[in-house]
């Protein structure tokens, strides 16, 4: 069975030639052979500070007058000398260290995956889910060239690069990144071809404040998820942390088609009606329920409960929390009964 790893990209590929010495060897002062130096570290500076301004876009149309390739070839040169001395499957084992802690976070909590899992390295599809910014855009770049040395294809159609999906604009974030976001993961979870797929998440890479998100996302389409552990990806045993499936609002009354639609009923009403009190949205949340279920009057409790997590107040109106939203795209591109229990 092919297997596709959807991997959140960070920024650790160009944290890492930063550091002069291999600071996790205790007890040494080993240099680190990917520390950028001469004439890279001249590429590298530019590079990074139009990385720190500007996001993919804007890196992409001042592409043709600075050519980031050659920059771009010095640094992944840098990694690729190191890490392509050995088969990657060779490198367990305390002379090598070095090598899985060297690996961009991406790179090397993929390879665990695969190993961990036992998947079919010729059968694997990487997808890489890119952030809105530039270190993301040229860290993306920089790990396709490592997987490639490395024996394994990321097709372009697979670099999604997601606009609006960063954290230094929180409206910009919640209007366009977390829609783009959850459109992309649904064409993986949807697409025909791939229905008969296994889909994992990988969410070692990118920024923290996404791994909630990617919890419901994955949950909700029953897909695992996991994370490496950077600092022991070393050992090949103890790293690899699959992360529990939470339960979800499309599986939060039951199995059946209408009940799921229900919440899709509810979470549309909430957004467009603009209660100001948190009280009077419960109140005609518990009358939908009421009205559309059979249920006890405990059990209703319970679900108004769970539901209130998803509801805040922002200047007196009652809005969807930001994980409340992600259900509110999800259920609006169609994806209740039929993706919920795949």
């Amino acid at each position: 069975m092919k297997t596709t790893i959807i991997c959140t990209v960070g920024t650790s590929t160009l944290e890492k030639i930063k550091l002069k010495n291999l600071h996790w060897i205790k007890g040494t002062n080993k240099s680190n052979p990917v520390f950028y130096n001469g004439v890279v570290n001249k590429k590298f500076e530019l590079l990074d500070s139009l990385c720190k301004r500007y996001t993919f876009n804007r890196m992409k149309a001042i592409e043709p007058r600075i050519s980031f390739e050659p920059y771009l070839r010095d640094i992944s040169n840098l990694y690729i000398t190191e890490l392509a001395k050995e088969h990657w499957e060779n490198w367990d084992g305390n002379n090598n260290i070095s090598r899985w802690r060297l690996c961009p976070a991406e790179v090397a909590s993929t390879l665990r995956l695969i190993q961990k899992l036992e998947l079919d390295p010729e059968n694997t599809e990487i997808v890489l889910a890119i952030s809105d910014t530039g270190h993301s855009y040229v860290s993306a770049i920089i790990i396709q060239s490592i997987f490639t040395k490395l024996g394994f294809t990321i097709k372009e159609e697979n670099m999604r690069e997601i606009e609006g999906f960063q954290m230094e604009d929180i409206e910009r974030f919640s209007s366009l990144g977390l829609p783009n976001f959850v459109q992309t993961i649904n064409e993986y979870m949807t697409d025909e071809e791939k229905s008969n797929e296994k889909q994992i998440f990988n969410i070692t890479g990118g920024y923290k404040n996404f791994i909630p998100l990617v919890t419901h996302i994955a949950s909700f389409h029953r897909k695992d998820m996991y994370y490496v552990f950077e600092e022991a990806a070393a050992s090949k045993e103890n790293s690899l942390v699959k992360i529990p499936k939470i339960p979800t609002l499309n599986r939060l009354f039951t199995s059946d088609k209408e009940d799921t639609n229900i919440m899709n009923l509810i979470l549309n009403k909430i957004d467009k009606t603009g209660y100001t009190d948190i009280d009077e949205a419960l109140e005609e949340i518990d009358r939908i329920l009421s009205i559309k279920l059979s249920i006890n009057k405990f059990i209703l409790k319970e679900y108004l409960q769970f539901i209130e997590d998803f509801l805040v107040v922002n200047d007196q109106k009652v809005e969807l929390s930001m994980i409340g939203k992600v259900y509110l795209i999800l259920f609006n591109k169609g994806l209740t009964y039929e993706m919920g229990n795949k």
